[in-house]
């Protein structure tokens, strides 16, 4: 029975690497996903802004606040 082995148990590096190889894709694709639509969102904005559908939203100060920081 020599030709039939037992189920082979994975060695310590191999389980190691599959360990880190789950880690990766657990932790990076997360980030890469954020990163992803961070840029999505800066060129929607842009777009936006480029077609002029949304001028009102540029402005960093309200009326109000600019004349209280000009008074």
């Amino acid at each position: 029975m020599e030709g039939k082995s037992s189920p082979v148990q994975k060695s310590v590096f191999t389980q190691v690497i599959q360990v880190l190889k789950y880690t990766a894709i657990n932790l990076g694709l997360p980030f890469l996903n954020g990163i992803m639509l961070g840029f999505g969102e800066i060129f929607a904005h842009a777009f936006i802004h480029s077609l002029g559908w949304a001028p009102g939203h540029t402005r960093i100060y309200s009326i109000q606040r600019q004349q209280y920081i000009q008074a």
